[in-house]
């Protein structure tokens, strides 16, 4: 583990779990502005109302979609007492062994017993009334589309942005967004409801150390998006590209980031730390996604290495003063609701990053998700995202969907 993240893992619990210092109020189900309104998203917290003491364990929990200025639609269809999912019951058995004769034949053995589950049908679900109902007026507009298949959700998200020229004003590309967050939020639901129906889990750990999180399901078979693994150190050589007297002396006390917001794209909720602070002891962390029982750790080590502050002088990262998003897996709508489309956006971002990657086959193939994140990225093109490109070993082995998309930045 590089320094940086060491010295992140080195602080107390307490700072860990420190409220957000901002005026918004982390409300379950909505976006909520202590003044009572809608106020500025940029400083909003979102929870999916299953956030509690039990969600920071070692059970398995669900993860919210974006919610983004919003205090009704999806938001306010969130169902009470959302499902947990425990590993005891519901993990591959590798995955409960704690010495395996064979690290590797166990991480194998685990993949292939995920590989081969497979999800109940829509049809057979029985939903919660309100997420039935969501589903039915989704249905009338938009009949034979499931948004919990991955290769439907693509094509539906396609033809969402084919009925629009191809250059773009702004509020077309306000609408062709509320029809991506539209179909992406009922997709991540009625992916936790067929999970949770067929006894998939929904995110944990595999016997390497990654953490897993389901996000699509392509003919009933689960697909995870997956972080690197802890033990091999995330390699960011941000003390080598950092606000110092040995980088570019002149311009070294200006290069830090100031007046930009980066997207970080991750398992999750990031912890909050004084080394994602500025001098009056704000975050710089303006909006978090909420999933108490994702891998923290590495969504904090990750927004460590971009934008820690330097509080420790070997914890800074390349961009110490940066502003920084919180986001929970990765949607098209992050890069609608948050990307630069033009030059000086107010509070849009000209980079994001995602390190996240995929143990599902075939490797590298460029898939509907590809193309649909190719496409979006060509409507925001002051925007550049960096993709891992899945720390699976080779170049045969590269994560597929977002991460070979031809408008990313691949890095690994």
């Amino acid at each position: 583990m590089d320094a940086a993240s060491t010295a992140l893992h080195q602080q107390s619990i307490s700072d860990r779990d420190a409220a957000h210092p901002d005026s918004s109020t982390r409300v379950q189900g909505q976006v909520h502005d202590s003044a009572g309104e809608a106020g500025d998203p940029e400083h909003s917290h979102v929870n999916d109302g299953s956030h509690s003491a039990a969600a920071d364990h070692d059970g398995l929990s669900t993860a919210p979609p974006i919610v983004e200025g919003q205090s009704t639609t999806a938001a306010a269809d969130v169902e009470d007492d959302p499902a947990t999912i425990t590993p005891d019951d519901k993990l591959p058995a590798a995955a409960q062994s704690t010495t395996p004769h064979n690290e590797e034949d166990a991480q194998e053995t685990f993949w292939q017993e995920l590989r081969q589950l497979r999800a109940k049908p829509l049809s057979e679900v029985a939903l919660q009334p309100l997420l039935a109902q969501r589903y039915a007026d989704f249905s009338r507009r938009y009949p034979h589309v499931d948004p919990s298949e991955e290769e439907e959700l693509g094509e539906h998200i396609y033809h969402v942005r084919a009925q629009y020229p191809d250059r773009l004003n702004d509020a077309q590309r306000e609408q062709i967004n509320q029809g991506y967050m539209e179909a992406e939020h009922l997709a991540w639901e009625l992916v936790q409801a067929r999970a949770q129906a067929s006894g998939i889990p929904i995110q944990g750990q595999d016997p390497e150390g990654r953490s897993f999180l389901l996000s699509s399901f392509v003919d009933g078979r689960p697909q995870y998006l997956v972080t690197s693994n802890e033990r091999a150190a995330i390699s960011s050589g941000s003390s080598w590209l950092r606000r110092s007297s040995s980088f570019d002396a002149p311009w070294s006390t200006k290069v830090d980031g100031s007046g930009l917001v980066v997207n970080v794209n991750d398992h999750g909720t990031i912890y909050e730390h004084v080394e994602f602070t500025d001098d009056d002891g704000s975050s710089r962390i303006i909006f978090t996604q909420v999933n108490d029982g994702g891998d923290r750790s590495h969504m904090t080590h990750v927004a460590g290495t971009i934008g820690a502050r330097g509080v420790r002088e070997d914890a800074m990262g390349m961009a110490p003063e940066v502003l920084m998003r919180s986001l929970i897996q990765q949607n098209v709508n992050h890069v609608s609701n948050f990307a630069a489309a033009y030059p000086n956006a107010s509070w849009r971002s000209v980079m994001g990053n995602t390190s996240l990657g995929s143990r599902d086959e075939p490797y590298g193939a460029y898939n509907q998700s590809s193309r649909d994140f190719d496409n979006v990225l060509r409507d925001y093109p002051y925007y550049l995202h960096f993709y891992a490109a899945g720390n699976n070993g080779s170049y045969h082995t590269l994560s597929r969907s977002e991460n070979v998309s031809k408008n990313t930045m691949t890095v690994g």
